[in-house]
């Protein structure tokens, strides 16, 4: 919620303009090489800390406490590379930006670098909150960090000086940094370990190289399609920079709400099951998203211009504004159900250490993301941005089922619901003669609950998934 108002505000008083575009480049430029350290190391080391606090209270400590130096040694060297190399960084992640444009967003790189420190330190101990099995922290992250962002951009508004944009990313990781730390404090889980043997201090950092090597070079192919999504998008244009973040919370809100528990939960409890199980219980949650993830990807797709009109349309956010937007969320809803799915069956095989073929299959997604960026954005302009990142959500989901091997098991939904999307766009693919925006979402949106619930109620084995669902919350 806070994320939408913040969306909202900010497409209001900055559109797509210059001020918003140097705000995301400058957004990229730091939190590209943070993810770098953060994406993967997550996966690593959840399951290790928890191996090492079950075999020794003392070893779990020692564990987090040196991958904090670590951290904080890395952080320092990417604030002050952030600090003294801008120019170079700018022109690696945002080639097409004006004189104007580039100024400001170097002014706010620098300003957000200062919080990679804050950012890197309560990640961490967000991780060893999620062993314990204590989520709130990781999902409070976002709401402090947007209630932060949101603040620093009425500030640039009303103050006139949109460099109060970027001190609200670094204000808000601080508030955040201080919370989790006292925390954690208070409950005892961040003491400092009591005894320092250095042989066990070298079996743990080795132990935590050991898992994390497979993925070493998948934080750069990661953040560097990030990186060349971005500088794609300014080659089009400074609308498309900010249009992508726009299309991007959309999709992105699906995975947070969605993919993100559900990864997240099973990455702290299959790690110490039996493969038999864990694939058990993915091919039920595999059920579930699918059933999910297909119908509200398609409804995005069929309806995007009412919904980024809806969500976005005030303000300086223009006619041009919108249709940029629509485009990339038209080609991103061609994949979007594949990004939710895949993402919670990459954690899975985290969970089972089989890193090496996460590995192999999100380089092959990434690298097809990139080169499609690459090659067609003079053809299909803003929506290339969309088309790859459907590219990349298709071929992981593939991987990830092959791998897993739980397409026989699966196949026959998948069928079922893509029969039942073709249907339903036939249906939609009439338009409604109303002109008020809302009206005509409130019905589109009652067809289509009208339309799933009865696909869900007429077919044997959907409505078996869906059932188990609600007696296994109702206890």
């Amino acid at each position: 919620a806070l994320g939408l108002i913040r969306e909202v505000i900010v497409a209001a008083l900055f559109g797509t303009g210059y001020i918003n575009g140097a705000y995301r480049v400058a957004q990229t430029g730091t939190l590209v090489p943070v993810n770098f350290l953060v994406s993967d190391s997550l996966t690593a080391f959840i399951p290790l800390y928890k191996k090492f606090h079950s075999e020794n209270v003392n070893k779990g400590q020692l564990f987090f406490w040196s991958m904090q130096v670590i951290f904080l040694i890395f952080s320092v060297i990417l604030t002050s590379c952030a600090i003294l190399f801008v120019d170079f960084w700018l022109n690696v992640i945002a080639p097409g930006l004006d004189e104007r444009t580039r100024d400001l967003s170097r002014s706010m790189l620098i300003i957000m670098s200062l919080g990679i420190t804050l950012y890197l330190s309560s990640a961490l101990i967000n991780y060893v909150e999620m062993a314990h099995d204590d989520f709130l922290p990781m999902s409070m992250r976002p709401s402090i960090q947007n209630f932060g962002m949101l603040l620093g951009a009425l500030f640039a508004y009303i103050i006139g000086n949109p460099i109060y944009l970027a001190w609200g990313f670094t204000f808000s990781y601080l508030v955040f940094f201080i919370w989790v730390l006292i925390r954690g404090l208070k409950k005892g889980i961040l003491n400092l370990p009591e005894k320092i043997d250095s042989k066990t201090l070298k079996s743990v950092i080795f132990n935590f190289w050991r898992t994390l090597r497979p993925l070493i070079f998948l934080p750069f192919l990661y953040q560097g399609n990030i990186a060349v999504e971005r500088a794609v998008a300014t080659l089009i244009s400074i609308t498309a920079v900010s249009a992508l973040d726009y299309a991007k919370f959309i999709t992105e809100t699906l995975l947070l709400v969605v993919s993100t528990p559900v990864a997240l939960a099973g990455l702290a409890s299959w790690g110490g099951l039996q493969p038999e199980h864990i694939k058990a219980r993915l091919i039920e949650t595999f059920s579930l998203l699918i059933l999910f993830a297909v119908p509200v990807s398609l409804f995005l797709g069929v309806h995007a211009n009412l919904v980024v009109t809806i969500l976005f349309a005030r303000g300086k956010f223009d006619s041009t504004s919108i249709e940029v937007t629509t485009h990339i969320l038209q080609g991103m809803s061609l994949g979007l159900w594949a990004n939710v799915i895949s993402y919670v069956l990459i954690k899975a095989l985290n969970a089972q250490f089989n890193n090496k073929k996460v590995m192999l299959i999100m380089t092959l997604g990434l690298i097809v993301n990139a080169s499609f960026n690459i090659l067609f954005y003079q053809f299909f302009k803003e929506m290339t941005l969309g088309l790859g990142y459907s590219l990349y959500g298709i071929i992981t989901l593939a991987g990830c089922i092959y791998s897993l091997g739980i397409w026989g098991e699966t196949s026959k939904k998948f069928y079922i619901i893509i029969l039942s999307s073709c249907i339903y766009m036939l249906i939609s693919s009439y338009e409604i003669p109303i002109s008020n925006l809302y009206l005509n979402f409130l019905i589109n949106g009652v067809l289509f609950l009208i339309f799933w619930s009865a696909v869900i109620t007429l077919i044997p084995s959907l409505r078996g998934s869906f059932a188990g669902m609600i007696r296994h919350k109702r206890g």
